[in-house]
Parts: structure tokens; sequence; C-alpha cells
């Protein structure tokens, strides 16, 4: 019994210093207080790509203070690096006071704080999106976020003031705030999800429903009809709203970004979009535009399935590094199904439109020899690394989630007499699981077990 006693008492010694610092590690980082306050400043050479940023924040009894580049995009399940193109970073206080800082990873910054409560940091961000014509802040490729309890970003509300020469406007998801040019978010979740454009002359049109605006921008010349898009983009917007009960959102943007080729693609967020689609073909074959209106109501939708309606490890954001969840091919695959109904019900597909891509899906899924060794579920799972071998050990978990969604609908449709569809089901997710705008109530959807 001694020997075990002065053991115990041995390990309690060695502990209590481990103990200590985490305690310690813990009081700094809840220490720090919110709001965190950004400045975007535009260099006077728009050929640099330079775009200079500094954010603010209460360091409170904290040490040291971290910031982070986020390593990837929420809805673009990649590894993009932005912090590639941070330079000149420094930071400083209240007091005037230079502060020391060292990299603590390849994203991470750390500051030692002195005498000052309230810590500046500031860089240069090289961007591709600033030029004389305009700039394109898309959230994850240009803010750092002050690390709070570790990974996650610092709590509490976030303001931005955009510096842009006098003849630039500026348009976002976010709400307006009390001075000109600046914005406030609830959280950097909701921030760094609102992309933000400003320009001197870029197009804008408006509509609204159930007493909502929805603003469509449209970046970058092109000869597309820019009111048929309008009007064809309320078409679904008003479907997809009414089935899903309402608008989750006091505003929301369509960013359309003109581009040379046929293709269309998008990120979606909680309160906007951004969108490519052709400058000069848009409307030169009907395939072409009903791909593009697919991608606009895909988008759409997204801000209930994934946005609100989501995994549970996509939400609250971890930016440090990859979240890999088995379940992309609901948030995915049938976001799809549900655009190309709302395209179909709304009346912008026809029924052979519809019935086309029906087939086109079944197609492509029979037609990819992945289909046989690999699960749509591992197929989720493994899209932040894709094998060299893909072409022929993989799926896509769009199409084949789309097809699922087809036959899960259905299935509920058979098994109660046309009584119940999935439709209900979402509605269900959204309004008893779905993501809070005012209290920000994360989705308790936890993942699917692995077949």
């Amino acid at each position: 019994m001694k020997k075990t006693g002065i053991r115990i008492l041995s390990n309690i010694n060695y502990l209590a210093p481990l103990l200590l610092l985490l305690f310690l590690l813990t009081t700094s980082a809840s220490s720090q207080t919110g709001p965190v306050s950004y400045t975007v400043t535009l260099d006077k050479q728009p050929t640099s790509h330079m775009v200079h940023i500094s954010l603010t924040v209460n360091s409170g009894e904290a040490s040291s203070v971290d910031v982070a580049m986020p390593s990837w995009s929420p809805g673009a399940y990649n590894i993009h690096n932005a912090w590639r193109n941070v330079q000149e970073f420094s930071a400083s206080d209240d007091l005037g006071a230079t502060l020391k800082f060292e990299k603590v990873d390849k994203q991470t910054w750390r500051i030692n704080r002195q005498q000052g409560r309230m810590i500046t940091a500031r860089y240069k961000l090289y961007l591709r999106d600033y030029t004389d014509q305009m700039c394109y802040l898309r959230g994850p490729s240009v803010f750092m976020y002050v690390v709070g309890r570790k990974p996650y970003p610092l709590g509490g509300p976030i303001k931005v003031k955009l510096e842009a020469p006098s003849s630039w406007r500026a348009q976002t998801g976010m709400e307006q705030g009390s001075e000109p040019n600046s914005f406030v978010a609830e959280d950097f979740d909701t921030f760094i999800d609102s992309s933000i454009v400003l320009g001197p002359d870029w197009e804008q049109t408006q509509f609204e429903y159930q007493g909502v605006p929805y603003f469509i921008v449209f970046l970058g010349k092109g000869n597309y009809d820019k009111a048929k898009i309008t009007n064809d983009t309320k078409v679904y917007v008003s479907y997809l709203v009414d089935m899903m009960g309402g608008a989750p959102y006091k505003k929301y943007v369509f960013f359309l970004r003109a581009r040379a080729g046929s293709g269309s693609g998008g990120l979606e967020h909680l309160n906007s979009t951004d969108i490519t689609f052709p400058a000069w073909t848009a409307h030169s074959s009907w395939q072409i535009y009903k791909q593009f209106l697919f991608v606009g109501a895909h988008e759409f939708f997204h801000l209930w399935n994934v946005k609100r309606i989501r995994p549970a490890i996509l939400g609250p954001f971890d930016y440090s590094h990859e979240q890999n969840t088995r379940n992309l091919y609901v948030s995915e695959g049938m976001t799809s199904y549900w655009a190309a109904i709302g395209l179909k019900r709304s009346g912008l597909w026809s029924r052979k439109d519809y019935f086309e891509n029906v087939a086109n899906q079944i197609s492509i899924l029979q037609a990819a020899p992945g289909r046989k060794i690999m699960s749509v579920e591992l197929s989720s799972w493994n899209t932040w690394n894709r094998s060299d071998n893909a072409a022929n050990n993989s799926i896509d978990y769009y199409n084949k989630g789309e097809l699922i969604g087809i036959m899960l609908d259905l299935e509920i449709r058979y098994r109660t007499g046309n009584q119940r569809t999935l439709n209900e089901v979402f509605n269900y997710l959204q309004k008893n699981h779905g993501l809070r705008s005012r209290d920000l109530k994360k989705c308790e959807v936890s993942e699917m077990p692995s077949s």
C-alpha cells in the first residue's frame, strides 16, 4: 500500500505541471474577446493585386494570440493553401508597441502580447481577383481568423470596413454596418461564408419574393440576357422557397461571373452563392442554358441542405485541416435531386428535360468502372484526396447521390401510398435540426454509420 501510495503521489507531482499548463492555455484562449474587426484597404496600384488587411481583437489576459488562414473553403472540399499569398505580416498593440511574432505552422502566426490589450495584425495578400475593374473577396482565401478554443475561431460578432475608391460600390450577403462600406456578421463562420464584391461598374438586377430582396450581380462582359436570367431565377427561387417553408435569411445575393467556355460551376453560402457561367454562349443552345439553370438551382438549394441541414463535422467549422464525412452524397447529390425537381415543377424544365437528366445520371453511373468497388459513402470520404486512378476506381457522389434521392423519394411514396415524400424529411430536418440564423443552433444530425 505504501509503495502504491508513493507511486500515486509521484504521478500527481508529474502531472501537476501539465495540468497547470493546460489550465493556462485554456484560460489564455478564453480570455480573448470579440468582436473581431477587419479593415480591407485596396492597394492604390491595382496591377500589384495587393490587398492590405488588418484585424483587431481584445487579447484580454492572454500572453499570446494565434491568427490563422483557413486551409479550406466550406463547400469546396480541398486544401487551398491560401496562406502562401500572405506577405509582410506584422502586429502591434493599442499602446503603439510593435509585437514579436512567429509562425508555428504553415498557416498560423503567434503574436506575443506586451502591455496593451488590443492587438492588431496586419498583412498584405496577393489576390488575383483584385484588378482595376473589380475586387472579389471570397472569405476563406482572404481573411485570417483569431484562434479561440482550438481549433475553432474565436466566438462573437465580426465587423469589416472596406476602404476603396469613392466611385466603387460593394455588395455582399452580410448585413450593413453602422458606417458606410461596413458590414457585420454574427460570427466568423457567417462572415467567412459571405463573398464581397467591390467595383465601379458591375451590373445588378433585383427581385423580391415574400418580402425578401434578391440581388443578381453580373460580373464580366458578355452577350447574356440579364432580364431572362433574372426572371428565370425568380421562378425556381419562388418554388424552392415555398417547398421549404420560407426563406431563412433577410437578403440573398447571386454573384454571377461570366467567363469563356460553355460550362457553369458554383459554390454555396448561407446568404449568397458564387456562380461562373458562359459569357458568350449562355443562350446559344438550350443544353448550355439548361445546365446553367441547374447550377443556379443547385447552389440555391444548398442554403438549406449543407448550409443549415448538415453533418455535424461541417459546423461549427474546423478550418485547420480536412473535415471528412461519409454524407456528401446527401449534402451534394440530393441537392442535385431537388434542383432538378425544382426546375421541372416550376416549369423551367419540361418533362422531357427532367427525364433526359435522369437518364444521363444513370448512364454516368453505369459507365463508371468504380461503381463495383467503391461505395457512395467512401466516395464522400475520399473527396479530399482522390486517387491517381480515380477514373477507374471511384464514383461521383453527386451523381449517385442524386439517384439515391430519386429512389428514396419513390420508396417513401410507395410505402405510404403517396401520402409522404422526401420533401417532408427535409422540412423536418430544417425545422428541428437546422442551423438558426439568430440563435446559431447547430445542426444535430450526426454521422451516419458506415454500411
